[in-house]
């Protein structure tokens, strides 16, 4: 903090830098030191007291900086203030709002009297110190520390009713817990009788589990090969009776082309007295003859047509008889796992002959 004094009492000119912590002004009587304060004093309460401006001089100024604040006071005929740049006339004299907002040294009143916090006379008494308990309850409850109390207490009312029920919820998860390992030692509990067995025993148990699952395994790969089994088993049924449905066709054909080989044989004697016919005949004739040829023509790719149809038919037959061959041996193996899976004949544990009743 820096105070610049100028004609002020005593004081032509001085400038004092005051540093953090206690700052001790030592010197002669009548060498200024009140002066200090009282110049300090004058600038923070806007006090002027006739005869503060040095009897050789007109006006008075007095600056403090303190904090990035500047806060000039300067006195000749009337008083201004010049804050931050800031001019201010006709300020009265009483202390002005603003330089005790910047400087944080309000006037505050207490039974009727202001009283400035931060300045005391010679040999008065200490800030408060003297004064009544109502006197001081009035002073507290009228600061803006008070509210900032109050406002302090409601905070802290909210803050305690968001921890009581955050404790609350915690205190819920705790019991939940400890339920929850109450069920664990319970189960321990259960569990430790489990302890005592011999290796022998655990290793009988284990065997047994282990023949029990090949068993399943096994039960259950042969359940999977009767499924696959019964599946193709269909599927071969519903192909003999697609094949049977294109035996039907193809014996239909076959009648056909039996009426298309007399006709074929016609043909072929046709062929032979064709060119006799040619030499024979007239023109008229020749278009019917060419007529006759057309039809002719057509039955033969149509002949074509049912000797392919034969020829997929024998290919038919040979499949037919060897899915027949497949179906036959696949009916018997689904038999014989129908047979083996009705009954165990032997104990799959230990080996020895089943008898109905016993083991």
């Amino acid at each position: 903090m820096k105070l610049k004094i100028k004609n002020f009492q005593a004081i032509k000119e001085a400038e004092l830098v005051f540093d953090k912590g206690i700052t001790v002004i030592t010197g002669k009587t009548n060498s200024g030191k009140s002066s200090i304060f009282r110049a300090l004093r004058t600038l923070v309460a806007n006090r002027f007291i006739s005869g503060s401006i040095n009897y050789d001089a007109d006006f008075l100024e007095i600056t403090l900086e303190d904090n990035n604040n500047k806060v000039k006071y300067n006195r000749k005929n009337s008083t201004t203030y010049e804050i931050n740049d800031t001019i201010y006339e006709k300020v009265g004299r009483t202390q002005l709002d603003e330089v005790s907002e910047v400087l944080n040294m309000p006037e505050v009143e207490v039974a009727g009297e202001k009283i400035r916090l931060n300045f005391w006379k010679q040999m008065s008494y200490p800030f408060l110190v003297g004064k009544t308990p109502n006197q001081l309850f009035n002073f507290i409850a009228q600061s803006k520390e008070h509210e900032l109390i109050v406002a302090k207490q409601e905070s802290d009312k909210e803050e305690l009713k968001t921890t009581e029920k955050q404790l609350n919820s915690i205190l819920s998860v705790i019991d939940s817990k400890k339920q929850d390992l109450i069920n664990l030692q319970n189960e321990v509990k259960d569990l430790e009788k489990y302890s005592k067995l011999d290796y022998n025993t655990l290793n009988g148990f284990y065997q047994l589990t282990k023949t029990l699952d090949t068993i399943l395994t096994n039960k259950k790969e042969s359940s999977e090969k009767l499924n696959d089994s019964i599946t193709k088993y269909n599927n071969l049924k519903q192909d003999l009776e697609t094949k049977k449905s294109k035996l039907k066709d193809i014996k239909d054909y076959l009648d056909l082309y039996t009426i298309l080989d007399t006709t074929i044989t016609k043909l072929n004697t046709l062929k032979e007295t064709k060119k006799d016919l040619e030499s024979k005949v007239s023109t008229k004739d020749l278009e019917s003859i060419k007529t006759k040829q057309n039809t002719i023509k057509k039955d033969l790719e149509l002949l074509s047509n049912i000797e392919i149809l034969i020829n997929s038919k024998n290919t038919l037959n040979d499949k037919l008889g060897t899915f027949k061959e497949q179906l036959e041996n696949k009916e018997r193996t689904i038999n014989t796992y129908k047979e083996e899976l009705k009954e165990f004949k032997v104990c799959p544990l230990c080996g020895q002959a089943l008898i109905e009743g016993e083991h």
